[in-house]
């Protein structure tokens, strides 16, 4: 090949890969005019917690195409998914806080439509409800989390406990940005720092791709981008979780989370996830169940050990059941097992019921 051709190919080469990138650029722009596309909260590091939503952020949720979830989100100004900015206490004014993980969060309801201000709500008197839900959080960063929740000095503090809550607590999730604890030999357990958040140019830019964006929420694609993309991180090598782990870890944590409510005089309640699998005949899927024992298994774990340091539940199973058997529907999304607008509306009716005598005098 020539010189003359060379250069000549060189440009053409050039040209080419220039219209390509104009092509998909303008493309991107367009895409969310004609598809409505998920936008995914931008996080940041924190001491306290491993990683923070940046405060003060607005999006919208979307599934597929929108027919079974578009709706939207803000973080108020302390980094939390919520309808308002949290304060101090204010005199004569009750507060609640409820600490939890996705199903807190309520990411895929509008911020209005979660549990926890769905709480707030149905009380029959003036009370503030403030959560700190975290969606892959586990009851390893509970711990973390109810130490910030404390902060507010809310009279009573609900933790959340949901199926997937176990084994992840044992070891680094995908990401290894949450606290998790480890047996120290000696029928306790260490707690071990999340690893360092870093926010790389490449990847902030892709965030603002709406292709990418549509890919990620819409299409759910973040389960597999959270292993590929982030699986080079040199987690730490932990074996996973086994059952007589989760046994001596649960009374352990519980404990932990006792002492913490005592310290800062809030009183610990905590709500239990119904076995809503077997309730409604579905596969129990790992992403929302335990794998090492049933759901069932599990909830009798919380149960006794809670019952044992006089930490009172509010279990969920009977309200999921009498609902259940009145309308035949299930109360979570068909594409996965989060609670849905209904049962977001009757997790916080029930829980008001349960509380408003204790939190209205």
């Amino acid at each position: 090949m020539s010189k003359r051709s060379r250069r000549s190919f060189i440009r053409t080469l050039f040209i080419v890969l220039a219209e390509i990138v104009i092509t998909l650029c303008v493309i991107d722009v367009l895409f969310p005019l004609f598809v409505p596309v998920s936008d995914y909260p931008y996080v940041q590091a924190d001491a306290q917690l491993g990683i923070r939503r940046i405060p003060n952020q607005s999006g919208r949720w979307v599934y597929r195409g929108g027919e079974e979830v578009n709706v939207h989100w803000h973080t108020n100004a302390q980094g939390w998914i919520s309808s308002y900015d949290y304060i101090t206490a204010r005199a004569g004014v009750p507060r609640i806080a409820v600490v939890g993980d996705s199903y807190v969060e309520a990411q895929n309801v509008e911020t209005s439509e979660s549990f926890p201000e769905q709480l707030q709500q149905y009380l029959p008197c003036e009370a503030e409800v403030y959560r700190f839900g975290m969606s892959g959080a586990s009851l390893a960063q509970y711990w973390a989390i109810l130490q910030e929740a404390v902060k507010y000095q809310p009279d009573i503090t609900v933790i959340s406990i949901v199926g997937n809550d176990f084994e992840q607590s044992l070891g680094p999730n995908a990401f290894g940005l949450h606290w998790y604890f480890r047996p120290d030999g000696m029928g306790r357990f260490v707690a071990v720092k999340p690893m360092e958040f870093e926010a790389d140019w490449l990847s902030r830019l892709l965030d603002h791709s709406s292709l990418r964006r549509y890919i990620r929420g819409n299409l759910m694609g973040w389960i597999v981008e959270s292993y590929l993309v982030t699986q080079p991180r040199e987690l730490p090598d932990v074996q996973p979780a086994t059952r007589e782990e989760i046994e001596a870890f649960v009374p352990f944590i519980l404990a932990e989370y006792q002492q913490i409510a005592e310290a800062n005089d809030t009183r610990l309640i905590l709500t239990l996830e119904s076995d809503r699998a077997t309730l409604y005949g579905i596969d129990p899927s790992p992403l929302f169940y335990p794998t090492v024992m049933t759901m069932e298994e599990a909830r009798q774990l919380v149960m006794e050990n809670a019952a044992a340091l006089g930490i009172p539940i509010i279990d969920l199973t009977p309200v999921f059941e009498a609902d259940y058997a009145a309308t035949g529907e299930q109360l979570n999304f068909q594409l996965d097992l989060h609670w849905n607008r209904r049962g977001n509306q009757i997790v916080g009716e029930h829980l008001a019921n349960q509380l408003a005598s204790e939190i209205c005098k």
